[in-house]
């Protein structure tokens, strides 16, 4: 998983917002390269960043949480697996 999910998989899964502190603690990487990734995505809308705090959008909240690594049918057993 690249940084880029991993921080709109950290936000998604949790309430509230965080700092960019917390953010790049949480997916180990360095404060510079998290504020980069946020920026970017508060420019086409994945989250919304005030002056201290980034929190996702809740209008991607759902897509973000379908779509990540962690869904329902990638944990699923395969039509093929035999018990």
């Amino acid at each position: 998983m690249n940084k880029v999910d991993e921080l709109l998989e950290f936000l998604a899964t949790r309430e509230g917002s965080y700092t960019l502190d917390e953010v790049s603690r949480s997916i180990l990487v360095p404060k510079y390269m998290c504020k980069k990734i946020v920026h970017f995505l508060a420019k086409y809308g994945f989250v919304c960043l005030n002056d201290t705090e980034v929190k996702i959008n809740p209008k991607m909240k759902d897509f973000v949480i379908a779509t990540s690594g962690r869904t329902f049918l990638q944990l699923a057993p395969s039509a093929t697996t035999r018990t």
